[in-house]
């Protein structure tokens, strides 16, 4: 084969049987594909601003002494329920940053506003904005707030939780009953509450208004 490819008069025929008879009878293996380059361990700053973050990326941020990032990893949906009750006993500022996480359970909030005795008027604003709420949770925030009543910073919850579209229908049609106008307002203007909390709410809002202009 090796004299007919090098004869000048070969045809093409020939010169194309002689490249068959010189290819390996092995096939020539695939050039080998190298190995993934493995993912880069991503910066705290990141972890904390994806909502798909995995808890363990999460949990490994927990006790940071950074309280910004520590404030961040409090109200992510995925930080592991352990982590959020944990951080309800830190500190005040850090309860703050945790309560309004819906992953943190109503029933843990209840437990830490019974047995402390810190100030809570705040903590009591930003519980009445979560979502999802029960109508237990809600009540539960009314109650405490009928305590401690006579701060002004709390006079804010009936108002916000009847502003609140998470609150339950229930808790809705008591609240347009109130005889506080700006809770009133907020129930006419919420589109949780049944039509006829709607249109108690705005009638007894508008007489207040009329009994103060008067």
């Amino acid at each position: 084969m090796e004299a007919a490819a090098l004869n000048p008069a070969a045809t093409g025929e020939v010169l194309r049987l002689c490249r068959l008879s010189e290819s390996p009878a092995e096939p020539v293996p695939a050039r080998a594909v190298p190995s993934a380059v493995p993912a880069l361990v991503r910066t705290p700053a990141e972890v904390v601003a994806d909502q798909d973050s995995r808890p363990s990326e999460l949990a490994a941020l927990a006790y940071t002494k950074v309280e910004k990032l520590r404030h961040q990893v409090a109200g992510h949906p995925h930080t592991p329920v352990d982590i959020l009750t944990g951080y309800t006993r830190l500190d005040h500022w850090t309860f703050l940053a945790v309560i309004d996480n819906p992953s943190l359970p109503e029933d843990v909030i209840i437990d830490r506003f019974t047995h402390d005795t810190q100030d809570t008027r705040a903590l009591l604003h930003r519980a009445a904005g979560r979502s999802p709420m029960s109508a237990a949770f809600a009540r539960f925030l009314l109650n405490r707030w009928a305590v401690e009543s006579g701060f002004r910073m709390v006079q804010l919850v009936p108002t916000r939780l009847a502003g609140n579209p998470a609150v339950p229908t229930t808790v809705l049609t008591e609240l347009s009953k109130s005889d506080d106008n700006d809770t009133l307002l907020a129930v006419a203007r919420n589109p949780t509450a049944s039509k006829s909390a709607r249109q108690r709410a705005a009638v007894r809002a508008a007489g207040s208004a009329a009994s103060l202009a008067s």
